[in-house]
Order: C-alpha cells, then structure tokens, then sequence
C-alpha cells in the first residue's frame, strides 16, 4: 500500500494534479518535515480561530505567533507565484 501512495518512490498513478496539470507522484508528506507539517497544520486552526493556548493572540507564546506569520507569508508567497504562472 505505502508503494501505491508515492511513500518510499514514485507511484505509478498519480497522487495529486495541480490545476495547471503538474503531476505529484510522491507522498506530500514525505516532502515537508515533521515540524513544517505540524506549522502547518496549526495555521488551519488558528484560521478557524482555534487557538493553542487560553486567551487572546496576545496571550499566545510568541514563537507561536512567529510560525504563524511565516507560515502565512509562505501561503501568500505561494499564491501569488501560482497567480503569475498561470493568470
């Protein structure tokens, strides 16, 4: 099953297709570390205003908000280069 999916080298049917029709091959998670992932993961919460920690955005340890602004800057980085390419 983990051959299927792209996890120890490309599958043979594709995993995800772009809308520009780039083909991913492998496990997504295989190419983002733990850390990113969990980043990342966080961000969709904090998006749906679920916080880690009690309180306010002030109330939240502040290399939490600092991975937060990254990993928003990295999304908006990302769109605008996905907007470039294709319109």
């Amino acid at each position: 099953m983990r051959g299927e999916r792209g996890c120890e080298s490309d599958a043979s049917v594709a995993q995800f297709v772009f809308p520009d029709g780039e083909e991913v091959r492998r496990c997504p998670l295989r190419a983002v570390d733990r850390a990113a992932m969990e980043a990342a993961r966080a961000h969709g919460y904090v998006q749906i205003g679920l916080l880690p920690e009690p309180g306010g955005v002030l109330d939240q340890p502040a290399v939490f908000l600092r991975a937060m602004e990254i990993v928003s800057g990295l999304m908006v980085q990302g769109i605008r280069e996905h907007t470039k390419a294709n319109g």
